[in-house]
Parts: structure tokens; C-alpha cells; sequence
């Protein structure tokens, strides 16, 4: 499994079912729930992979995998926030996940429940991807670390993969268009 595969499963982390589904258990609406996740996710990728450089860490994470399915991408299976927030203690322990949730707050403009809703919806969405890129890839934790510290590139196109709602690779345009309609419902409300 490459880093092409991997980004084929990164699919399934934003795509508009999950985002449906952070966006029901969060209580957010969709473009601020897209919002946060553009930008927490790059860094819980960051965190899991930090961690993944110790051996005990990779003996916890491959214990939590057996809990962790991918059936939570199932459209059936709902998301666990409580289990969500358990997670991030163990990728980013809560200082951190703290710090994460007020620069992204501050820096989107957010409400930190809804940031913090956000974060702990996606936490268990993120154990699926690991669960499932191991075992379609037939890896281990060694493994799967090895394409997540290479994969760079990867995580700063999730952002692009997000916003380039016409799928033409540039995402200025649609940024653009956001900043429009943005403009037209703050401004010129009927």
C-alpha cells in the first residue's frame, strides 16, 4: 500500500457522508464542519504519526484497532464523540488537543464547542482509516508509519481536496466563489 492508496482512504474521511455524520453529532453545520476538519486533520495525521515513533504507543494503537473497525464508515453506524475525545487523549493528550481546538477557534472563527465537537467526531473516523489501511494493505503499525511520516504532500492536499469543489486542482477560484457567496449572505440578506 502506497501513498496513493492511502489518499484513496483519506477519501472516505471527507467525504460527504462523513461529514454528514461529524456535522449530526457535533451539532455544526457542513461548511463549518468542512472548515475544522481541513485544518485538525493535517494535524491529528501529524500527532498519530509523532506517536507512532514509540514502540508502546504503536502496541496501545494496535490494541485499540481490534476495537476500531472501518465499519464506522458504515451509513448505519453511528459516530461515538465520547469514545472520539478518549482517542485524542492518546494521540495528542488533552493539553494539546486543547491548544488545537483554540487556534483553530480563533483562527476560523469558530465556537469551541463546535470546534471540540468537530475534533471528537472525526477521532473515531481517523481509527477507521488506520483499522482499514492496515488491513487492506496487509501492514503492521511499522508499516503504516512509514507511509504516514513520507506522505507529506498528502495531508497538505487534503486542504485542496476539500475546497476544489469543481475538481480542476485549483482551488482559487473556489475560494473565490466562497468568499462571493459568503459577501452576498452576510451582506445582503433578503
Amino acid at each position: 500500500m502506497g501513498t496513493n492508496d492511502i489518499a484513496w482512504l483519506l477519501q472516505d474521511l471527507i467525504s460527504t457522508e462523513s461529514i454528514n455524520k461529524i456535522t449530526k453529532v457535533s451539532g455544526t453545520d457542513s461548511n463549518t464542519t468542512k472548515k475544522i476538519i481541513s485544518q485538525a486533520l493535517p494535524e491529528l495525521l501529524k500527532s498519530v504519526e509523532k506517536q507512532a515513533e514509540s514502540d508502546k504507543w504503536r502496541t496501545w494503537l494496535l490494541r485499540a484497532l481490534e476495537n476500531h473497525s472501518g465499519e464506522v464508515f458504515s451509513k448505519d453506524v453511528s459516530i461515538d464523540a465520547t469514545d472520539g475525545s478518549k482517542i485524542l487523549w492518546h494521540i495528542m493528550w488533552n493539553s494539546k488537543k486543547q491548544e488545537l481546538v483554540e487556534q483553530l477557534t480563533n483562527s476560523l472563527w469558530t465556537k469551541k464547542q463546535d470546534t471540540d465537537g468537530v475534533i471528537n467526531s472525526l477521532a473515531p473516523l481517523l481509527m477507521g482509516l488506520l483499522w482499514k489501511a492496515t488491513k487492506s494493505g496487509n501492514l503492521d503499525i511499522g508499516d503504516l508509519w512509514k507511509i504516514l511520516s513520507n506522505s507529506g504532500s498528502l495531508k497538505s492536499n487534503l486542504l485542496t481536496s476539500m475546497l476544489d469543489k469543481d475538481g480542476d486542482g485549483d482551488i482559487k477560484d473556489d475560494l473565490l466563489n466562497m468568499g462571493v457567496n459568503y459577501i452576498k449572505k452576510s451582506f445582503f440578506k433578503k
